[in-house]
């Protein structure tokens, strides 16, 4: 069962037109752009840059570093693109840039200077289209300027290497086993789910009541098993081992929010780290060996070509290959196990349907239960962060009774793949992933 809510955002159909038979560097960025490979678009910029269009090279350069977790470039980039490109991107591609550069400033700590910006381009927009088509870049800005009102996530630690000590406990009687850290919220100390699948830390609204978060305006939607609404709420101190945090934004979720039957199921998921937390540092090490995650800063950028990539949620995907193909598995701690979803069953149907025994497996997370239709495979090996690797009994979602983020996609790493390593080293900086 896994308890997670992916956050859902403003997303973008990439250039058309393009003839993806014709094998330029245009075409075939044009191909990356429109299925949203950021992987071999990585690697086809590393070495066919100069071959491609100034609108293609730009385009292409500011969504690797958009979701390679360059803001600040990303942003120069989009700059560009709007300066010298807006005719041929069209209003579609232009409102995404609007919301990609909100988010990069956000993501620099500049929330004031992202709803100036949304609000800039609002009022642009004025009396040219349908108060629908502002409405989401309304929320967006009004969102920013609430964050404004605060020094988010200041960190009060002064050294730079700072190790937190993990447990691995099972979740009721559930079988789910999960990573579990002690930290303190508001001054009250209680057990956080570490969750590199979260595109948020999520907190009750129970909890967020009783250590008295501060609540800001407005909703958000988030993606479990089906669509929610939390809201966002400030907490004023956090403390993680000995690392201290002030103005840390939650997001308030009812995890039985649209179904009362999972009430037991997901009682123990009150308090969430996930990934605005995890990104905060250059660099941080699951160290199994000696059950404690070492996070550091000062990590400096190096010309390496990535295998970890950001989704337009914020969840981290690290690159696989399988056969002589590539493709992208969320890294998910918050998973007890593994599994592989629509797209890998799609992709190697011939396979899964051969060796694997079909079953119907049930799942739990926010928004409900879902019930699958799913192929156990005997074991699926595949290389990553230099390793290869082989996971026994792996499901394969083959058909979803909800057409939910958790089953979609190419799968997720769990728990279970990560307790089979000494240690994994997680670069924020250089979007690295390795295995010692």
């Amino acid at each position: 069962m896994k308890p997670m809510k992916r956050i859902v955002l403003l997303f973008f159909a990439f250039i058309s037109g393009i003839a993806a038979f014709a094998q330029s560097a245009d075409s075939l960025a044009g191909k990356y752009l429109n299925e949203s490979d950021w992987f071999r678009l990585q690697t086809l910029y590393r070495s066919d840059s100069t071959r491609m269009s100034p609108f293609i090279r730009c385009f292409s350069k500011a969504m690797l570093a958009h979701f390679f977790n360059q803001p600040d470039r990303a942003n120069a980039a989009i700059r560009q693109l709007l300066g010298g490109y807006q005719a041929e991107m069209g209003f579609g591609n232009v409102s995404t840039m609007m919301t990609l550069m909100g988010k990069n400033l956000s993501r620099l700590g500049q929330n004031k200077e992202a709803g100036q910006l949304l609000r800039k381009f609002i009022a642009q927009l004025q009396g040219k289209v349908d108060d629908r088509i502002t409405a989401p870049f309304m929320a967006q800005a009004e969102r920013y300027e609430a964050l404004a009102r605060y020094n988010v996530n200041h960190l009060t630690t002064p050294n730079d290497n700072n190790p937190v000590v993990f447990e691995l406990k099972e979740v009721g009687d559930s079988g789910q086993v999960l990573m579990f850290i002690k930290g303190k919220i508001n001054g009250k100390t209680n057990d956080f789910i570490f969750d590199t699948g979260a595109g948020y830390n999520v907190i009750t609204p129970e909890l967020a009541q009783k250590y008295g978060l501060e609540l800001l305006e407005g909703s958000i939607k988030t993606e479990g098993t089906r669509v929610l609404q939390g809201r966002i709420a400030m907490a004023k101190h956090l403390v993680l081992g000995n690392i201290k945090l002030e103005n840390v934004p939650f997001l308030v979720l009812d995890v039985t929010q649209g179904n009362e039957l999972i009430k037991g199921m997901t009682a123990p998921l009150q308090l969430i780290i996930g990934q605005p937390t995890l990104r905060l540092f250059d660099k941080y090490s699951i160290d199994f060996a000696n059950r404690q995650i070492v996070f550091t800063r000062n990590t400096a950028r190096q010309d390496v070509e990535s295998n970890l990539v950001l989704t337009g949620s914020d969840i981290m995907q690290v690159n696989v290959s399988k056969d002589g193909r590539m493709f992208p598995l969320t890294i998910d701690t918050g998973a007890t196990t593994s599994s592989m979803g629509t797209d890998y069953y799609k992709a190697f149907t011939a396979e899964v349907t051969r060796y694997g025994k079909w079953d119907i497996k049930g799942g739990s997370g926010y928004g409900g239960i879902v019930y699958n239709s799913v192929f156990v495979m005997p074991s699926i090996s595949f290389a990553i962060g230099g390793k290869d690797i082989t996971m026994q009994k792996m499901p394969v979602t083959a058909i979803s009774s909800e057409a939910n983020a958790i089953q979609s996609g190419y799968g997720r790493l769990g728990l279970d793949f990560f307790r089979q390593c000494r240690c994994v080293e997680i670069d924020n900086v250089n979007m690295t992933f390795h295995i010692y």
